[in-house]
């Protein structure tokens, strides 16, 4: 059976990717900050000997860098020019860009405090139990408040969740105390009835 192959069409990029690879080109092209590269600027390549006594050193100089932005956060991050084209292609786990060249805006903060903070009205019982002071007052969710006292205060969060579920077997208690005695009320009516 003889097949025919049909030649293979490149897929032209959408106009927009062009566009954007040309600006990205412009602004890798533009001088940016420069500075060392990470572990030194200097590479030794030869130590000297008796054949060559004069040790051999290369400079390696810096492409630049250059600001992205976390397209969620608006947070800063500075990367290498020769690295940014890669940080432009990361994409979230929903399929969106994960960084942008162009500034979206000031950085989104949240107004949640840490539940250590100095400010929080239990903070004297706190104390009492020898949990440390945070400062943190800019926490986005209740989702991060959680991660963030699992990470950063790991003991006072271990502290703080048993001390709940202490209060919570009382309450349980508590309401089944109060369930046994209603039954048994009731059956002491009936039983004078």
């Amino acid at each position: 059976m003889v097949t025919e192959t049909q030649p293979v069409q490149e897929q032209q990029p959408p106009a927009a990717a062009l566009e954007c690879d040309l600006i990205l080109d412009e602004l890798l092209k533009s001088p940016g900050p420069t500075g060392l590269e990470p572990g030194g600027n200097q590479v030794l390549v030869h130590k000297g000997d008796d054949k060559v006594p004069m040790p051999l050193v290369l400079t390696v100089t810096s492409a630049g860098y250059i600001t992205l932005w976390d397209i969620l956060t608006h947070d800063p991050s500075l990367f290498n020019k020769n690295m940014a084209r890669d940080a432009l292609k990361r994409k979230r786990a929903d399929g969106s860009p994960e960084f942008t060249y162009t500034f979206p805006g000031p950085p989104i903060q949240g107004t949640i405090k840490c539940l250590l903070h100095p400010d929080n009205p239990e903070r004297g019982r706190f104390d009492r139990l020898g949990l440390p002071v945070c400062k943190k007052a800019n926490i986005p969710s209740e989702y991060q408040l959680a991660k963030h006292m699992q990470i950063r205060h790991p003991t006072a969060y271990a502290t703080l969740e048993a001390e709940r579920i202490q209060r919570e077997r009382e309450e349980d208690r508590k309401l089944q105390r109060q369930l046994l005695t209603s039954i048994a009320g009731r059956r002491e009516k009936k039983k004078k009835e």
